[in-house]
């Protein structure tokens, strides 16, 4: 995950998207026989480092340690001494690198999709790129 990585969506969804023109395949399109409108707001939101979804590291050193009913001073010292939140760290980043699921966190920008000749315009500009049209400023010619 970058930390640049974005999520689009209604405002309100449950469920967001990676890309704005998603919002308007899977929510919009599918049901614009029930809206009763052609402009709809798109919500950006940043996304929240997995980490942040699981314990510290001295949290579940402290559960280890509480769950040694049956182990005696020796073994419960041993441990507690073994122990490193800087080992126990790197296991929880491994686990929050297969975290497959993204958390909206802050939102940054809303944006306006809007039916143009009935095609989606997203904030003024066309949601889609016609293929083979060339977008860049290379391929014009000065007059």
């Amino acid at each position: 995950m970058s930390d640049d990585e974005r999520l689009f969506g209604l405002p309100g969804a449950e469920q967001l998207h990676r890309e704005p023109a998603e919002v308007w395949e899977s929510d919009i399109e599918p049901h614009l026989d029930e809206y009763d409108q052609e402009a709809w707001d798109i919500e950006e939101w940043t996304v929240s480092a997995a980490r942040t979804h699981l314990p510290s590291a001295e949290r579940v050193i402290d559960w280890i340690l509480s769950t040694f009913d049956d182990v005696d001073e020796y073994g419960y010292d041993a441990f507690d001494n073994a122990s490193r939140e800087s080992e126990v760290e790197s296991m929880l980043e491994a686990w929050a690198s297969r975290v497959t699921y993204r958390m909206a966190h802050t939102l940054v920008a809303t944006h306006r999709l809007t039916l143009v000749d009935e095609q989606p315009f997203l904030d003024g500009e066309p949601l889609y790129v016609p293929s083979g049209v060339d977008t860049s400023d290379e391929g014009q010619v000065e007059p």
